[in-house]
């Protein structure tokens, strides 16, 4: 689907289907998880802790260092067709929009 934005000279185009979050107890859920997208082949972005920081060239060092013991997968970006990934995320729970209000907002 097609979202025209004329005035930043830009156009985006994004699924109509929604995006679904799923969330895990642990990282190691989502290092399975991750090691079984590579293994099937199905396109994926994983986001590390260590891409939060103060600047694009210190995000990158420390994810280039960043290893399981020091560092927490927080979130793992899948793409493809339903049949294929749903054998893979039966274990993980649905994330709820209650949970937010769990979470202090940052300022």
């Amino acid at each position: 689907m097609a979202y025209p934005s004329p005035a930043f000279s830009s156009e985006s185009r994004i699924s109509e289907f929604p995006a679904i979050v799923l969330r895990a107890k642990r990282s190691s859920a989502l290092e399975k998880l991750i090691c079984a997208l590579r293994d099937t082949g199905i396109p994926h972005n994983a986001f590390i802790d260590s891409m939060i920081g103060t600047s694009a060239e210190n995000q990158q060092a420390a994810t280039l260092a960043a290893t399981p013991e020091q560092n927490k997968l927080i979130c793992v970006a899948l793409f493809g067709r339903e049949e294929a990934i749903r054998p893979l995320i039966k274990s993980f729970s649905l994330y709820k929009e209650s949970e937010v209000s769990r979470v202090a907002p940052t300022e």
